[in-house]
């Protein structure tokens, strides 16, 4: 029979029990367990007499005998073995492959949405020459339009230059440094894993497995423009394992190199700067209970003096480098309390894609809210009180958990836009995306992981109840239990299951990153009534019918194309990009004078709409309107005076009007920033040939 006792066990170590052996399994006679994985409160025991075995159920922290040895195999937290190196690095390496299998799949992606002016556009990224001009000017140098925001990040820059020189703009290669930056980050999970839980392998495995597959990363990974928060994260776990590595041995060497590793991380991404404040949480959960009020507040706040300082000097010289924080412009740049409501909607929304990832979209509708009493808002404020509330009730029996949900709270108050509010690409609404999710997951993951790896094996044991739980004069009653299956299922099975159909859910939502045709067209019918996902599918459908030969196939996709075009109109009025996109689909359809129009609408909503000056000059320049032509390559020129093509084409229209004097510096210029652009050797040579025969 199997009996309560109230020795203490470790359920990692479970003996079973012969195929044969008929046992039961009976209710605790003491107080039940309280839920800690390292505590000695009370359980259950659980023995073979034929055996001799004795197991005993604390919430895995106790100890196990046996009748050959009567040894006693501590498994407290502080004592537990910890897992051999090689051990890890199998784990590590094990995540990491499932993340390149689950990905593998967008090697074969091409460029979509922003890839094309953060990748295509960047001319200087095939330069090394101009690597120092690079690294030290905005993100979007060349393909910024007025009122985009000043991004400063020199890694993102660095690693598209290495890769343009190694692969030139196949995308293979860039989606190629995507899959790989992600398996390595979910490695470094179970790093981090084990430095919290006190070296439990299981909790880290299972926290390092599901970062790996989580849908809510195929936006990051499947997408080149998502290197920003590929770096982010890879950087910013380094940061946080030489944090932790620093209070666990005291080893100068860790402080620099976490410090080393935020530095990096904030090149990468604004949204490290929250790196101090999760030190300051380390150190907390690191003093002991008995430590007077004024040691932990103050200690905290000593041990995050270093990177405060680091994170002081990096705005330093990010202003000193792009002269500004942000712009503050669109719906939530002003009022500040509908935005502070809006994000607890925001915040319900990411809960629900972190827990269950059903309904993912490269775009995502948040409206503006004015009302707390809004049914998201207080359920966005619910779930983030409940967690706050759990965290601070562990903080003590079990400080990883606590942690983690640090970590997912705390990285993602960038989210919030409450301090450095942005736009929303010219969509009334709170900007939202799945990308913001990436860093704050792996605290989600580490909870999670706990919870399967921790939690699950304890509660088998409350199959039965004693007279002593139900009370004088009721008898005992027992079950037989096959304790092999039940611990199969909930300690093996229920992870599994988890992790596989998080990694099929990833794997289909990678064919929707194939194109932009499949990734807008899922964005439709996600969120139909979002206009950006309108304007940016109709886009996509008159890229597709710019490419086909069949003439029926072509006007059906531009009729398609309009279609949507109206819709976004409807739902943005006013949206410059609408016009634009309905120019470019005039051109296919070789209505110059409407398309001169659109362009001309485009660009009074934003006069500084490069690829509309270039349209439109060029449509003038073919109608012999030299002199309208000119002053639209001017300003293209004015607007991005590194750009080679720019003044390739002000050259052409200079050399049109015979002005070939002022063409040949054009395109000398042009060839400066620019020596492997043949158009403008070809233009020079020619030129200077004119030149030539009409002085003979």
């Amino acid at each position: 029979m199997l009996t309560m006792g109230s020795v203490s066990g470790s359920a990692d170590d479970l003996p079973l029990a012969p195929a044969s052996a008929d046992y039961h399994i009976s209710g605790p006679s003491v107080e039940p367990n309280r839920g800690r994985c390292s505590s000695s409160q009370p359980g259950f025991s659980v023995c073979w007499p034929d055996d001799g075995w004795c197991f005993s159920l604390r919430a895995f922290s106790g100890s196990m005998t046996t009748p050959e040895t009567n040894s006693i195999f501590m498994a407290s937290s502080t004592r537990r073995a910890i897992p051999g190196t090689k051990t890890a690095a199998l784990g590590a390496a094990g995540v990491f492959l499932v993340a390149v299998l689950v990905y593998a799949a967008t090697l074969g992606h091409g460029f979509v949405w922003d890839d094309h002016t953060i990748i295509l556009a960047q001319e200087s990224l095939d330069d090394w020459s101009r690597a120092t001009a690079t690294l030290t000017s905005n993100f979007f140098q060349e393909s910024q339009e007025k009122g985009s925001f000043d991004y400063w990040r020199p890694a993102v820059v660095l690693s598209h230059m290495i890769e343009t020189n190694l692969f030139g703009r196949a995308a293979w290669g860039f989606h190629l440094v995507n899959v790989l930056l992600h398996a390595a980050t979910s490695a470094l999970v179970i790093s981090l894993g084990l430095l919290w839980f006190d070296r439990k392998g299981s909790v880290a495995l299972l926290a390092g497995l599901l970062f790996a597959v989580h849908p809510v990363h195929v936006e990051v990974v499947a997408w080149v423009s998502g290197r920003s928060d590929l770096l982010l994260g890879l950087f910013l776990l380094c940061a946080l394992i030489g944090d932790r590595k620093l209070g666990l041995t005291g080893k100068q060497r860790w402080l620099f190199f976490s410090l080393l590793a935020f530095a990096c991380a904030l090149f990468s991404k604004e949204a490290a700067a929250v790196f101090p404040v999760l030190v300051a949480a380390r150190k907390y959960l690191e003093l002991p209970a008995k430590d007077s009020f004024q040691a932990r507040a103050w200690l905290p706040i000593r041990a995050a003096v270093p990177s405060f300082v680091l994170l002081g000097f990096y705005l330093w010289l990010r202003f000193a480098v792009i002269g500004s924080a942000t712009v503050l412009e669109g719906p939530t740049a002003g009022d500040r309390l509908a935005l502070f409501w809006t994000w607890w909607s925001a915040f319900w929304l990411y809960s629900r894609l972190l827990l269950w990832p059903s309904l993912l979209s490269i775009l995502h509708d948040v409206q503006m809210v004015e009302s707390p009493w809004s049914a998201a808002v207080v359920a966005g404020l619910a779930v983030f009180i409940a967690l706050a509330w759990w965290a601070w009730r562990r903080r003590l029996r079990e400080a990883g958990v606590t942690y983690g949900v640090l970590v997912w709270l705390v990285c993602l108050v960038p989210a919030s836009h409450f301090i450095l509010p942005l736009t929303s690409q010219g969509q009334a609404g709170f900007p939202v995306a799945e990308r913001f999710l990436y860093v704050p997951s792996v605290g989600f993951c580490l909870v999670v992981g706990w919870l399967l790896g921790c939690r699950f094996p304890q509660w088998p044991g409350q199959l039965t109840f004693s007279p002593r739980q139900l009370g004088r004069g009721v008898a005992e009653r027992s079950y037989p239990v096959d304790s092999r299956s039940v611990f199969r299922l909930l300690k093996i099975g229920l992870p599994i299951l988890v992790v596989l159909a998080a990694g099929a859910k990833s794997w289909s939502r990678c064919q929707d990153w194939k194109d932009e045709v499949s990734l807008f067209g899922a964005a439709v019918a996600q969120v139909p009534g979002n206009g950006t996902a309108q304007l940016n599918y109709a886009a996509a459908l008159g890229d597709l019918a710019k490419e086909e030969d069949d003439p029926e196939t072509r006007e059906r996709l531009i009729e398609e194309a309009r279609d949507h075009f109206g819709q976004a109109l409807e739902l943005i009025p006013g949206n410059y990009r609408v016009y634009f996109g309905l120019g470019n689909l005039y051109v296919l359809q070789g209505d110059r004078v409407q398309a001169k129009e659109s362009y001309k609408v485009a660009l009074n909503l934003n006069p500084g709409l490069y690829q509309a000056m270039v349209n439109l000059g060029t449509l003038l320049a073919q109608d012999g309107d030299l002199l309208g032509a000119m002053d639209m390559f001017q300003d293209a020129v004015h607007l991005r005076p590194r750009n080679a093509k720019a003044k390739v084409n002000l050259a052409h229209v200079l050399q049109m009007s015979g002005r070939l004097e002022e063409a040949i510096k054009l395109y000398e210029a042009a060839l400066k920033l620019n020596p492997g652009l043949e158009v403008a050797r070809n233009g020079l040579r020619r030129a200077e040939e004119s030149i030539e025969e009409a002085s003979e």
